[in-house]
């Protein structure tokens, strides 16, 4: 097989050879199908014609039978007044047509009373012809009780009875067709009978074989009996349903179920461990159904025949293609070896390669002739390449110099006001080229926060201009104004003037009075902002449908307001963020993103504005995977962190989050000490307030949390007034430490002290005042010490 895959010739050999077999096994396989589907339809059709012209023909017997009867009655009608004359008609019935053995006259009840309550008259005739006359007129032969009688004597109609054996009268099994007589009154006078040996009819269906080995039987409708079978066992000692069972057969069984209800039909099935087909057609005129079963493959035995025929001489031609094929193919592919090994030296880097010359003019000529335009072509290409590269590095080198200069234009220090605790910002920007048109910007002024963050239609080099314009505008026009609206107006009307291009930006810009959280805002189509707060979690804040900056100079923007409450956060993010895809194709969407910033937020509801867009980020990583985004990104967070009850000569606020492990109390002792350096406390006083606040955390990180289970544990710290305050929040099963305090005997030796309540003890040593308060699923713990420089 490998010494195949290397040879072309071979190979070739192989796919013609393949090819050959797969159309001929087609024709053959399709020629199979399409004579096995026509031998069937044939056969069917064959048997339903055979079965209905054996039963038209059964059932112009029945009506020779019925006109007998209807001929005599005129003449019974006649001779009703003399009785004794009446066994002449029943004969003459008899003799009208050889298919009747016997028939008779059936008086109602006393129609004659010297007769008795019974009176019949009736006759029989043998294959000899020899006559019985028979008058039944007494209760051992009750007729009035019997289905020939009962059924025309009740309905006023002709009928067919079942098969039956006549005991009394005919003496044999038989069928018999009855014919109410009645006066001008409507009143039953007789009922005339016409017997018919059932033999006869069951002689007559079995000349049905459409094929040597099919199989014809009939059924009486009434109870399922077999009145005909190849199995002579089963007549009238079976009915259908047993049979089915019997043979484990339901697809029989149902056909039955078919021929009880008097339908006809042709259905597939397996019988006699073969496939088959059946036929079935009730008689009219009578409760029997007929069915013949034909054996599937004695109907394509034929067929089968002239198949096996064609594959014989399929393989017989395939092999003779073979060689021909080997030859032809030797010869033709000669010139390939030649052009082979000059295409190696040439993928070897040897471009300047001679190729051979080929004399003639096929398709081995113009395959030489295009390696030779290749290896022109090549070295061209190579030489573009080279100058194309050169130019690429510098093109690049340019983009990154431009990608820093626009970022360098946005804001990259955090926090960037250190000395206002009332509120916390963060922001972050990623572009999906190496320039983007995303921006964000903020500016303080008079106790109020200016932000705006926008989004500029389109990528790369234009995009990053209307940036850097819209960016520059926000600036000018903060010298102007303080309504958010004017401020896009005015940016609006600048960029929607000579804008051939029509390039816009959404955007949104803010104001927020950190002096009492009074909130205005203005959005020129951008996403809506949400926010966060402890009760509610995420929501999105109103936006009026104001268009995009950019496209209508002079359009009148709208200005919004709300109020925020300290603990309440503000995100916005330009639609990179919620147009970001999976690999599936699916977007991150403004719902996994609310369901992102909710938890974040639950083991600790004071999350700061860098670490929430930060998860927001790693959150969109996790769902992209590797996929590159391709839209811009940005993110601002800003949390209101104004409290009430804080005095307005803070000097300093520093807050930490870590997580439950005892290993982070290094991280803590860390932060403890900055804050006492830069606040120039003693080393006693800085010892003491930090093994207040290891005892109060280690306490937490052992205990707050289930084992296994990761939480977040954050650190306030508020310096003012000659009061340092720390506030410890976590996230943990309500616990209040300052409940459980137990007596410390400082002076026992340590083997005699008792366990527990060392750690409250530190606290109370070391701070001035201890309070705990649980709100909002959130354990808060607030120490205090006064501060003695």
């Amino acid at each position: 097989m490998a010494q195949l895959i290397k040879s072309f010739g071979k190979r070739l050999r192989l796919q013609i050879l393949l090819a050959v077999v797969a159309i001929f096994s087609g024709i053959a396989t399709m020629y199979y199908s399409y004579g096995r589907k026509h031998e069937t339809e044939m056969a069917i059709r064959y048997s339903s014609v055979l079965l209905g012209d054996m039963i038209k023909s059964l059932n112009m017997d029945m009506l020779r039978v019925e006109h007998a009867v209807s001929s005599s009655a005129s003449v019974i009608m006649a001779g009703l007044d003399t009785p004794d004359s009446l066994m002449s008609i029943v004969c003459s019935t008899i003799n009208s047509d050889n298919l009747i053995m016997g028939g008779g006259i059936a008086f109602s009840p006393n129609r004659y009373p010297q007769k008795g309550r019974w009176f019949m008259e009736y006759a029989t005739v043998d294959s000899m012809g020899n006559y019985t006359f028979k008058h039944l007129n007494s209760i051992e032969y009750d007729y009035f009780s019997m289905e020939w009688y009962s059924k025309p004597a009740s309905t006023g109609k002709t009928w067919w009875s079942s098969p039956y054996f006549d005991k009394g009268a005919g003496n044999r099994l038989m069928t018999t067709f009855s014919m109410p007589l009645s006066d001008s009154n409507g009143q039953l006078i007789a009922v005339i009978t016409a017997d018919v040996h059932l033999e006869r009819f069951v002689q007559k269906l079995k000349t049905l074989r459409p094929y040597p080995d099919s199989r014809t039987f009939i059924i009486n409708r009434s109870d399922g009996t077999f009145l005909s079978h190849p199995d002579t066992k089963l007549i009238y000692n079976a009915t259908i349903y047993k049979y089915a069972g019997t043979i484990n057969n339901p697809e029989l069984w149902l056909i039955g179920k078919k021929m009880m209800k008097g339908q006809s039909g042709t259905e597939c099935l397996h019988f006699n461990k073969s496939d088959a087909v059946a036929s079935f057609m009730p008689m009219p005129n009578t409760p029997w159904s007929v069915c013949t079963i034909s054996p599937m493959p004695t109907i394509l035995q034929q067929l089968g025949t002239t198949t096996t025929n064609i594959i014989i001489i399929l393989i017989i031609g395939v092999i003779t293609l073979m060689f021909l094929i080997r030859i032809v193919i030797a010869r033709a592919t000669a010139p390939i070896k030649k052009i082979t090994d000059a295409a190696y030296n040439i993928a070897a880097g040897n471009l300047n390669t001679p190729l051979p010359e080929i004399e003639t003019d096929n398709e081995f000529r113009r395959l030489r002739d295009a390696f030779a335009h290749m290896q022109q072509s090549l070295k061209t290409y190579i030489e573009r390449l080279t100058e194309t590269t050169r130019h690429q590095q510098r093109t690049d080198s340019e983009l990154e110099i431009a990608q820093k200069i626009q970022l360098d234009m946005l804001p990259k220090t955090f926090p960037p006001y250190p000395d206002h605790d009332e509120f916390d910002i963060y922001s972050r920007l990623i572009t999906a080229r190496m320039i983007g048109g995303d921006f964000y910007d903020f500016h303080l002024r008079d106790n109020k926060l200016f932000f705006v963050i926008g989004d500029v239609a389109g990528k790369g080099v234009p995009a990053s201009i209307i940036m850097a314009v819209s960016r520059s505008m926000f600036k000018s026009a903060l010298s102007q104004t303080t309504s958010p609206a004017h401020i896009i107006s005015i940016i609006n009307d600048s960029l929607a003037e000579n804008n051939a291009q029509n390039m816009f930006v959404t955007m949104i810009c803010g104001v927020l009075n950190l002096a009492d959280g009074h909130l205005c805002y203005c959005s020129a189509g951008h996403n809506a902002p949400l926010i966060w707060d402890n009760e509610k979690g995420t929501h999105a804040l109103p936006c009026l449908p104001n268009i995009p900056a950019g496209l209508f100079g002079g359009y009148a923007y709208e200005n919004q307001t709300t109020k925020l409450v300290p603990g309440q956060k503000i995100i916005l993010y330009t639609d990179g963020v919620t147009e970001a895809m999976s690999a599936n194709k699916h977007m991150f969407g403004v719902e996994r993103m609310k369901s992102t910033i909710n938890s974040s937020h639950k083991y600790n509801s004071h999350v700061g504005a860098k670490e929430l867009v930060n998860d927001i980020f790693q959150a969109i990583y996790q769902y992209t995977g590797t996929i590159r985004p391709n839209d811009d990104i940005a993110i601002m967070a800003i949390t209101y962190n104004r409290y009430s009850e804080k005095s307005p000569d803070i000097a300093i606020r520093k807050e930490i989050t870590i997580i439950n492990d005892i290993e982070e109390i290094a991280t803590l002792n860390a932060f403890i000490l900055s804050i006492g350096r830069s606040q120039g406390w003693d080393d006693s006083t800085i010892k003491g307030i930090k093994l207040a606040l290891e005892e109060a955390v280690s306490n937490i990180i052992l205990y707050a949390y289930a084992p296994g289970v990761k939480g977040r544990i954050t650190i306030v710290a508020l310096c003012h007034d000659g009061e340092a305050e720390f506030r410890i929040t976590d996230s943990g099963q309500p616990f209040n430490p300052l409940e459980h305090e137990v007596d410390i005997d400082t002076k026992a030796n340590v083997d005699n002290r008792g366990i527990g309540g060392l750690g409250i003890f530190l606290m109370r040593r070391y701070m001035s005042q201890l309070s705990y308060e649980h709100s909002h699923n959130t354990n808060n713990l607030i120490l205090k010490r006064i501060i003695n420089k």
